[in-house]
């Protein structure tokens, strides 16, 4: 299994992060813009304190063609998530759409105070392909 963390800090308040991170005009050009062909939403909830959502993420980018006769299947995922707004807390699962029996992938993004209108972005998480 292998752990990893990514994190970014951005200028800006709480509530305007959030925004722009569920801002679906933005996640389409930015998605575009990185070699997506296709981002849907697959499932949305929206409840108290909590977002929850599925997407479905297809790169532009396809498999080798010799790949894809001993795979078979379209390279991409489904990623599932939960907002804890209350906590800037979002628990994340990906599943790929290629060997997903063998492959799990987890996370969580948090948001935390990184000074004077800054906050600091962190996603850990752990991939574990058998």
């Amino acid at each position: 299994m292998t752990q990893f963390t990514i994190s970014h800090e951005f200028e800006c308040d709480r509530d305007k992060f959030w925004k722009v991170f569920f801002h679906e005009p933005y996640n389409l050009a930015l998605y575009e813009r990185i070699g997506i062909k296709e981002r849907k939403i697959v499932d949305w909830k929206e409840a108290d304190n909590q977002v929850f959502r599925v997407i479905k993420i297809v790169p532009v980018r396809d498999l080798p063609g010799f790949v894809k006769r001993i795979v078979q299947g379209d390279l991409g995922y489904v990623e599932t998530s939960t907002l804890y707004r209350d906590r800037d807390h979002m628990d994340v699962k990906v599943e790929p759409t290629l060997m997903r029996d063998r492959t799990k992938i987890s996370g969580t993004y948090t948001l935390k105070p990184a000074g004077e209108g800054k906050w600091r972005r962190a996603f850990s998480g752990s991939i574990d392909i058998s």
